[in-house]
């Protein structure tokens, strides 16, 4: 019995170190609190019933982080859901067209969404993991299944794209690229 005990102790206190990342993440994929408190359940269930597949040592947010996306893509699956484009990134919304309810809607302008959704959706990804969800570049690798050298080049070209793209943008609303 003590050691179902520690167990579910060791698992509770790596859950607690990333739980309000996980749920932030969930957010970010279901469209709305409401879903994303059933996904962020369902993930961390998932992750407990399998912890003892968890390789001690390993970087466990970016294991839970892993088992989040999958769990997303098995509901997504089932409801009939379609993706769509926002300024969270890759979202999911209904396919009956219900637009996701978002908190986030006013912090990025159209011209930065309009830029995100131009660049490639790997270099998007890789851009949205590291910078936006606040990732490693090593829980990055292993939450998008790439290589250490693949990542550095997404995000090397897809913040060179983006700097092309929103140029004008960043010298216009915030005087960058002008002599004072």
């Amino acid at each position: 019995m003590d050691d179902m005990q520690d167990l579910r102790q060791e698992f509770e206190g790596l859950l607690a170190e990333c739980s309000g990342q996980i749920h932030v993440a969930a957010v970010r994929m279901a469209g709305n609190t409401g879903d994303a408190d059933d996904l962020a359940q369902d993930a961390c269930l998932r992750a407990w019933r399998f912890f003892d597949k968890f390789i001690r040592g390993t970087n466990f947010r970016a294991w839970l982080f892993k088992i989040l996306k999958n769990t997303n893509i098995n509901r997504n699956q089932t409801r009939g859901r379609i993706p769509y484009m926002d300024d969270k990134g890759l979202s999911e919304v209904e396919s009956d067209g219900g637009a996701p309810d978002s908190r986030i809607c006013d912090l990025l302008d159209d011209q930065i969404i309009t830029a995100m959704d131009e660049i490639s959706e790997e270099r998007k990804n890789a851009i949205k993991t590291v910078y936006i969800d606040g990732n490693s570049y090593e829980e990055a690798v292993d939450i998008l299944g790439i290589s250490p050298n693949a990542l550095r080049i997404s995000l090397f070209r897809g913040r060179n794209e983006l700097r092309k793209k929103l140029r004008d943008y960043a010298i216009k609303n915030y005087g960058y690229g002008m002599k004072k």
